[in-house]
C-alpha cells in the first residue's frame, strides 16, 4: 500500500497544492474531494466496496468529513484559513513587525549560542593539558592581618583566622570543603591529596613585600539600590602576574637557601602539583559595616595561571558582581571563596570554564 499512498499524495499535491487558491477554503475541500473520488474511482471501485484495501477505508471517512465541512462553510460555520498569519503583525503596521521580528531572531539566537556553549561545546581554557595519576593540591593561607598565623579559615575541623576577631562574624575559606568538593573532580583512577600551611606577611618581610607589591586600587561600578544608577565602589586588587613574579622569586630564594633538588623526574610525570594561594587582605584595617573587597585583576575572585591558582579573600559576604549569571546578577561571597578557588583549579587541572558566568546586561560588562 506503499505505492498507493505515494500515488495519493502526488494526485493531492498538484491538484490541491498547485490549481487551487489556498485563501478559498471552499475550493480546497472541493478540490481535495475530487482528487479522492478520482483515486476511489482508480484503485477502490473493484475491491469489494474498498473493504480490502485500508486507504480506502480511510478515503470514505475523509470525504464523509469533508462533505460535512462543505455543509457548514455552506451555512457559515467555517472561517476562512488565514494563510499570512504572522506572530510578528501585518504590513498596516510594518515598522513594528520589522521590530518584533529582529528581537525575535536576537533573542532566539542568544538561547541557541547559550544551549550550544553549555551542552554542545562548551568553552575551554587554551592550551595543553595531560592526564595525571595523582595530583597534589598544595593550599596555601596567606593574611596581610597583622597578629595573624595565616588566612582565615576552616582546616581539619578546626576554625581561626583574622576574621574570627571581634565583631568580625568569622568564617573564611573552607578547606575541609574544598577538600570534599575536589575530590568529586577527580576521574576513577586519579589520586587526590590536600595539604594546607598557613602564611603570614608579618613573619615573613619577602612575603609582605611580595603582597605589598601586587596590592592596587581601584572602582567597580554598581547599581544603586535607591534610584538604579550606576555608582562607584572601593575595590582593592592583586595584580596576578606581579604576585606569581614575586611568590617565584620567593620560592627561588628558599630553594637556594635549602639547597633543595627537584624529583624524580618520573614522579613528576605522574604527579600534578597545584599550588593554591588563599590571599586574605588586612582585615583588621577594615570598616566592619563597609568592607573593602579584595580581587584578582580587578574584576576575579580566583584566576588560574600557568603554574598556580591565585584566590583572593575579604570580609564582604555578599558582593555584587560585574560579571551576570545566566542572565542573572551574580553575588560573591568574598569571606569563602569556595566556588571561585573550584573553578580556577577546575581550569588549571583539565582547562574547563564556567560556561554559566558571562555578560551582565545592566552593568554592560563581562
Amino acid at each position: 500500500e506503499v505505492a498507493l499512498y505515494t500515488e495519493l499524495e502526488t494526485m493531492r499535491r498538484e491538484h490541491v497544492t498547485h490549481d487551487v487558491d489556498p485563501k478559498d477554503a471552499g475550493a480546497t475541500l472541493r478540490a481535495e474531494m475530487d482528487v479522492y473520488s478520482m483515486f476511489a474511482t482508480k484503485h477502490c471501485k473493484d475491491r469489494e466496496s474498498g473493504t480490502g484495501v485500508r486507504l480506502c477505508e480511510d478515503l470514505k471517512r475523509r470525504t464523509k468529513e469533508l462533505e460535512t465541512a462543505l455543509k457548514d462553510l455552506a451555512e457559515g460555520g467555517i472561517e476562512p484559513v488565514v494563510t499570512d498569519f504572522s506572530i510578528f503583525g501585518d504590513d498596516d503596521a510594518a515598522t513594528n513587525a520589522s521590530l518584533a521580528h529582529d528581537l525575535f531572531v536576537s533573542e532566539l539566537g542568544s538561547v541557541v549560542s547559550d544551549w550550544y556553549s553549555h551542552a554542545v561545546a562548551p568553552v575551554s581554557a587554551s592550551g595543553y593539558r595531560r592526564y595525571h595519576q595523582r595530583v597534589s593540591v598544595l593550599v596555601y593561607m596567606l593574611s596581610a592581618s597583622p597578629g595573624s598565623s595565616g588566612a582565615s579559615g576552616t582546616w581539619g575541623g578546626s576554625s581561626g583566622g583574622a576574621l574570627h576577631g571581634p565583631g568580625l562574624g568569622g568564617s573564611g575559606f573552607d578547606v575541609d570543603g574544598f577538600t570534599a568538593e575536589l575530590d568529586g573532580l577527580m576521574l576513577p583512577e586519579q589520586k587526590l591529596t590536600v595539604t594546607t600551611q598557613r602564611l603570614s606577611v608579618a613573619d615573613d618581610p619577602a612575603l609582605a613585600a611580595a603582597f605589598l607589591a601586587a596590592t592596587r586600587s581601584g572602582t567597580s561600578p554598581a547599581l544603586d539600590t535607591a534610584d538604579g544608577k550606576v555608582a562607584k565602589r572601593r575595590v582593592h586588587w592583586l595584580d596576578s602576574a606581579e604576585v606569581a613574579a614575586q611568590l617565584n622569586a620567593v620560592d627561588r630564594r628558599r630553594r637556594n637557601t635549602r639547597g633543595s633538588h627537584e624529583h624524580d623526574a618520573g614522579t613528576r610525570s605522574l604527579t600534578l602539583e597545584v599550588p593554591v594561594f588563599v590571599l586574605e587582605a588586612d582585615v583588621s584595617a577594615d570598616d566592619p559595616e563597609h568592607p573593602t573587597p579584595l580581587l584578582i585583576d580587578g574584576t576575579h575572585v580566583a584566576v588560574s595561571l600557568p603554574d598556580m591558582v591565585l584566590v583572593a579573600q575579604s570580609a564582604p559576604r555578599a558582593w555584587d558582581s560585574p560579571f551576570g549569571c545566566d542572565g542573572g546578577d551574580a553575588r560573591w561571597n568574598l569571606r569563602d571563596p569556595l566556588d571561585a578557588a573550584l573553578a580556577a583549579v577546575a581550569e588549571h587541572i583539565g582547562g574547563a570554564l564556567p560556561s554559566h558566568v558571562g555578560y551582565n546586561h545592566a552593568r554592560g560588562t563581562a
